[in-house]
């Protein structure tokens, strides 16, 4: 009994999109592309929902992607009972296929699939190739993934039992009579589709098999043999193989192509869709009859013949393209003047006088497919792809277009000469334009391009050069170069030298813990949490930056490198010191969900240059939030701008801490490198780390990110434990060194979802990062160090004695230019610099006083204004702190 699921569809779409049953329609959904009230669909066959605004919207979308929960685990939904044998199989053929099972009783039965290496064992649609029933193809009902001895993983969906090759399937009771036409189909499903609309059909089970031993009992029994394998390009070309084939063995031979573009559309999709009619498949059979065309001649008759009224057209043959133009009238009179001489040759008068009246002209030495409008992310101008094949046997490539291109013939010729050498075109501007209305008489594909490469918050998918991940599943490049996702394509178009695995090769987890021990196991955790960075600012704002320090030999810098294989890179360290602004945030805007690492920026060279600009660490303090703190201009022609985002996370490795203000202190997480780790066995396992090629361990990223869903839940809930600690901890009191330390800490305990990890290992990690958190607290505690000198200095020279000529003693706060020196001190800056010259003092630069000034608390600091100075009895500009 047929499986309906009709009535469960059309309640959900009245439920989610506000339908309305209108006769046999339902109607006035609202469109989620658009957002009007015009998506309709049949109320007996919900299975494609449309929205009508065909102009302007072309949102359309199958009950099936619409509700897949309705069509999965049909195993445990729909189970085989004693009364039900074939109940899962049935439950497949109706709701997935779109057959009636009734219709094909007896042609298949329900089997069981189970491997000793597969995650689970699954109903199938089981088929058999001969009458013994020891030849058998099934189809796997839920997808069944193996797991091979070396680790790799594959997916498997249908299986075989003995060798069908020389053999096709047919249904039972199948008879090929005399001039019968036959179709020929790769998969045994088709072949189902195409007999239940009553076309006589068998599967040859692959493209590109012969059925040489099921075919000889209908030799020359003037059979017509359709040729209907999938329209993909492996296809075509074995259609004609097996045309060639069977010419040699004097057969009829003709073919049915489901579409003229190689988008896979098989028989079973049609059928589902209501499209195997005989009006249809007059169509696929025209397709075929281009598709098998021998010349150029022939295939430009072929298709003029289809529609007479087209006068002129531009058509592909080979690896060439072609013009083809005709006049109505010098036909008419060749063909009336070849039949007044010869009126039984009307088939050759026809072609005599085709070859007079038209003209072909090759245009291209090369056949030109359309693949997708590549749109850019960021504001730049959009470009066309193509595929380019040529008639030379050049190689194939790919070649990118701009809309500048296609405004002349002499334009596009220069482009695809500039290109190729292996390119020449010789059309007018009317070939062009009419080439560029076929190219776009689809709704062409859009592609989005990143100027970065990592996570794409817009889509949720991870996007690398030649692997992403959507929703857990890792997507390989297609073959034109981008990733289909659910519901778009999308590529980087920056390359930054990865190399990934899609799988975990060695275990180097008890080598990385006795090389750089616990302090490495904490920077492992902050690195980890930079695959996730992203979606961490989006739910709770920020996420911390990371200071490595030690000296000369500690190992920092060897666990910096290692980290950086775990991602597929080899050491992506730089100095900031030695990059411009933009430069800089060029370098650092061109990764997501990666970590992005400063490099000695206390190099002294630096400091002791004064022409060289010392990197300044307070215009780094938006990169906390993700944001550069910088607008840039968008080539366009209005006044348009974009703020790049900071999308990744930032590490400092250098020899002595950073020293800055408050803002940026407290947005550093801080750890001390030192040798108290070092030992005979931590220098060989670091050799052995120095060693592993990155290939083996680079599949820590994609074992990483295909969990994200799992590690960001483990993240809030670990997260909100740890900051509850620390804040009870009276040693801390800054919110954000809590915030801080609690992230890495719950990023710690997520490691052990894709790493073996002891709880013991856990705990101490948890235990460093409290230490690490306690001591930057008691380091803001601390004025800043110019602060600290500036003080010292002061309070030296303003109780320094001064002595008058008859040897009397000034009074004190001679430094002090308050009128309350009880309460308050105030300070100028000129008069403090002159000062610190008389008496052979250190000088303070004045950009750094202004700048930390403001932070002193041991002298809190008040204000700054211009007020009597009780020293020189004039008004100056002091700063004013209290006492």
């Amino acid at each position: 009994m047929r499986i309906d699921l009709t009535p469960q569809i059309v309640d959900n779409l009245i439920r989610e999109f506000k339908f309305k049953a209108v006769g046999e329609h339902l109607r006035e959904g609202v469109c989620p592309a658009c957002g009007k009230k015009t998506l309709w669909t049949w109320a007996a066959k919900p299975g494609m929902v449309q929205c009508n605004r065909t102009n302007n919207c072309t949102w359309t979308a199958t009950s099936k992607e619409l509700f897949p929960e309705l069509f999965v685990d049909l195993n445990k939904k729909y189970p085989a009972t004693p009364e039900t044998p074939n109940q899962t199989a049935d439950a497949y053929l109706s709701l997935i296929r779109g057959f009636d099972p009734e219709h094909i009783k007896g042609w298949y039965e329900q089997g069981k699939y189970w491997h000793p290496h597969g995650d689970k064992g699954t109903a199938s649609v089981r088929f058999y190739l001969d009458e013994a029933l020891t030849i058998m193809w099934e189809r796997l009902i839920d997808d069944v993934t193996i797991t091979q001895e070396d680790g790799s993983k594959e997916v498997r969906n249908k299986s075989f039992k003995g060798s069908f090759r020389g053999l096709w399937w047919q249904p039972p009771g199948f008879e090929i009579n005399e001039k019968d036409e036959i179709y020929w189909c790769e998969g045994i499903l088709d072949a189902i589709a195409l007999n239940l609309s009553g076309f006589k059909a068998v599967a040859i089970m692959s493209s590109g098999t012969f059925p040489s031993e099921a075919i000889k009992p209908h030799l020359g029994k003037q059979v017509k043999w359709v040729i209907a394998v999938d329209n993909d390009s492996t296809g075509r070309r074995c259609l004609k193989k097996h045309a060639d084939k069977l010419r040699d063995m004097k057969e009829l031979v003709a073919a049915a192509m489901s579409s003229e573009y190689e988008d896979k559309q098989d028989w079973n999709d049609l059928y589902k869709a209501g499209k195997l009619t005989e009006k249809d498949m007059k169509e696929y059979r025209h397709l075929g009859r281009v598709e098998l065309a021998q010349n150029y001649f022939e295939k430009a008759m072929t298709l003029w013949k289809h529609n007479i009224k087209k006068k002129y057209f531009v058509f592909v043959f080979g690896n060439s393209t072609y013009s083809f133009s005709i006049d109505d009238n010098e036909f008419e009179k060749a063909k009336t003047k070849i039949l007044e001489t010869s009126p039984e040759k009307s088939l050759r008068a026809e072609k005599e006088a085709f070859t007079h009246a038209s003209k072909i002209k090759e245009i291209a030495t090369f056949k030109m497919d359309f693949l997708y409008f590549q749109k850019p992310d960021n504001g730049e101008d959009g470009q066309y792809f193509f595929r380019f094949n040529f008639s030379n046997k050049a190689a194939e490539v790919q070649l990118p277009f701009g809309g500048k291109t296609f405004g002349g013939a002499g334009d596009f010729k220069k482009s695809v000469m500039q290109l190729t050498p292996s390119a020449l075109f010789t059309g007018s501007t009317k070939d062009l334009d009419y080439m560029y209305r076929d190219w776009m008489g689809r709704i062409p594909k859009i592609v989005k391009t990143l100027d970065f490469v990592g996570y794409d918050s817009s889509t949720g998918a991870y996007v690398y050069l030649d692997h992403a991940v959507e929703n857990g599943q890792i997507i390989k490049l297609n073959k034109e170069s981008f990733f289909q996702l659910k519901k778009t394509g999308i590529k980087t178009t920056v390359d930054i030298k990865q190399k990934l695995n899609t799988q975990l090769v060695a275990d180097w987890l008890p080598d990385y813990q006795s090389a750089f021990g616990t302090g490495g196991m904490v920077a492992l955790s902050w690195w980890f949490g930079c695959l996730f960075v992203e979606q961490i600012r989006q739910q709770h704002r920020s996420y911390p930056f990371f200071e490595v320090v030690g000296e000369a030999g500690s190992g920092k810098s060897d666990m910096v490198d290692f980290l950086w294989k775990l991602l597929g890179r080899e050491g992506e360290s730089f100095n900031p010191n030695s990059s411009t602004l933009a430069g800089r945030t060029r370098k650092m805007a061109e990764v997501s969900n990666l970590p992005v690492v400063f490099n000695e920026t206390d190099n002294e060279k630096v400091a002791e240059d004064r022409h060289m600009k010392a990197f300044n660490w307070d215009e780094q303090k938006d990169l906390f939030d993700g944001e550069f703190g910088r607008v840039t201009g968008v080539k366009s022609q209005d006044n348009s701008t974009k703020k790049p985002t900071f999308k990744a996370g930032l590490m400092i490795v250098q020899n002595i801490p950073v020293v800055a203000s408050e803002a940026i202190m407290s947005r550093i997480t801080h750890l001390q490198f030192d040798r108290s780790h070092h030992s005979i066995e931590g220098k060989h396992a670091s050799d052995r780390l120095n060693m592993l090629p990155v290939m083996d361990v680079s599949g820590f990223l994609m074992h990483s990110i295909t969990r994200a869903d799992a590690i960001l839940l483990k993240f809030n809930e670990q997260f909100t434990k740890h900051r509850k600690t620390l804040q009870a901890n009276p040693k801390i009191n800054l919110a954000r060194i809590m915030d801080n330390h609690a992230k890495i800490m719950a990023f710690a305990d997520c490691l052990t979802l894709v790493l073996p990890i002891s709880a013991a290992a856990i705990a101490d990690i948890h235990r460093a990062l409290i230490t690490m958190a306690e001591t930057r607290q008691e380091s803001l505690n601390e004025e800043h160090p110019v602060v600290q000198q500036f003080w010292a200095t002061f309070d030296y020279m303003n109780s320094k004695a001064q002595w008058s000529e008859n040897g009397d003693v000034y009074a004190e706060n001679v430094m002090n230019h308050s009128s309350n020196p009880d309460t308050e001190i105030a300070v100028n800056l000129e008069h403090f610099r002159a000062r610190c010259g008389e008496m052979k003092q250190e000088l303070i630069d004045s950009k750094d006083l202004r700048r930390h000034l403001p932070t002193s608390r041991k002298r809190q600091y008040l204000r700054n204004e211009a007020i009597r100075s009780r020293l020189e009895g004039r008004t100056i500009r002091c700063w004013i702190f209290k006492r």
